[in-house]
């Protein structure tokens, strides 16, 4: 159980501000605001996950972003491949909220140790 600290009230304010409901939506938003990672429904209405991920990738605005992704998918081939195509980590439906703020939060370690913020 994790309590609602300020830094995590400060992602829920950040996701309600910066949510985008299509994949060109998505990559439009994070070549605009670059930011640390992005929290990826791999059933996008306009395009599947991958293709938004390999479009982040082959920006180089884009392509340091870690990707969360998030799938009703359990099936093992489909977690492999996305973690293959490049997602930071690639969980499954229904999530639940330790294991998804853990990978926030290790995400969030990892791209300030790997990619500072100027």
């Amino acid at each position: 159980h994790h309590a609602i600290s300020a830094k995590w009230r400060q992602v829920v304010d950040l996701c309600n501000n910066a949510t985008a409901f299509s994949g060109h939506k998505g990559i439009e938003f994070a070549g605009l605001h670059q930011p640390d990672v992005v929290l990826m429904d791999t059933d996008l209405p306009d395009l599947p996950g991958l293709n938004f991920l390999k479009m982040l990738r082959e920006n180089p605005l884009t392509n340091h972003i870690l990707v969360i992704a998030l799938s009703s998918s359990t099936y093992p081939q489909q977690v492999e491949a996305g973690l293959r195509a490049g997602c930071y980590r690639y969980l499954t439906k229904p999530n639940k909220l330790d294991e998804l703020m853990d990978a926030i939060d290790a995400a969030l370690r990892y791209g300030t140790e790997t990619h500072p913020r100027r």
